[in-house]
């Protein structure tokens, strides 16, 4: 029960990491799952929703690269000792 509770705890502090952000049009924050990498070790995987209606151009990317860049930098810093992946699905 611990070790669901810390993940709990984990879950609010990177929820509240994203909440701060200011997410670009067409994307919505889906679901945080606990994993673990390819090494075997504890990570994130943080997935969000982007609308097909968001057109693809370096902008756009870019825009979520920032975003990326950020909340790893802000989950990081958290000292979870868990590295954050990010994915990207179908915002229905």
């Amino acid at each position: 029960m611990g070790t669901a509770l810390a993940q709990l705890d984990e879950e609010i502090l990177v929820r509240e990491k994203i909440a701060e952000l200011t997410l670009p049009d067409g994307v919505k924050f889906k679901r945080i799952e606990q994993m673990n990498d390819w090494t075997g070790d504890p990570s994130l995987t943080i997935y969000f929703g982007v609308s097909k209606r968001r057109p693809t151009s370096p902008k756009s990317i870019r825009e979520l690269t920032v975003m990326t860049k950020t909340l790893r930098k802000a989950i990081l810093d958290l000292g979870l000792g868990k590295f954050p992946f990010f994915r990207f699905e179908d915002a229905r």
